[in-house]
């Protein structure tokens, strides 16, 4: 069984547990392996007597076998639901991640739109506070413009009146 992803604290200490449960259990199945061997080495030979106590005997270590193996199927269950839990925590908090990702890009992006509100804004703020110089400027061409006008008109009375 090989896991990829770091183990959080509280994962890693319960696969530790449940490792450790499966070590001693591998331990006793071992210890046990090797007490049959001895057993059948000892008994090689013996009479039918022995043979029954042996057979008996190993009955009763197949059953402690039996047993161990058990034990090693539910711990390795144990560690299978530590590493389901983990995957699912892990899949829970990359989205939580994606989210924050997505909620943020989304609030740059609300940002960028504000400061290009913000800069049309002091854009137009900028207009309006040459529009009262804009305006002078126009009013004195004007002004000009109409003594331009006025001059003409009392230079051309002036011609009409020698011209009578």
């Amino acid at each position: 069984m090989k896991i990829k992803r770091p183990l959080s604290a509280r994962h890693r200490d319960k696969l530790t547990g449940a490792t450790n449960e499966l070590a001693a259990a591998q331990s006793t199945l071992r210890d046990l392996q090797a007490r049959v061997n001895e057993v059948n080495q000892a008994v090689a030979g013996y009479d039918k007597t022995l043979q029954d106590r042996f057979d008996s005997s190993q009955k009763a270590l197949g059953q402690r076998l039996d047993n161990a193996k058990a034990q090693l199927k539910e711990l390795t269950q144990k560690i299978d639901d530590i590493v389901t839990a983990f995957d699912a925590d892990l899949a829970n908090e990359k989205a939580a991640v994606a989210k924050a990702k997505n909620d943020a890009d989304k609030a740059a992006q609300a940002a960028n739109d504000a400061n290009q509100k913000m800069q049309s804004a002091q854009a137009d703020l900028e207009s309006e506070k040459k529009r009262p110089q804009t305006i002078s400027a126009s009013l004195q061409e004007i002004k000009s413009l109409l003594d331009q006008i006025a001059k003409a008109d009392s230079d051309q009375r002036y011609v009409d009146v020698i011209r009578r």
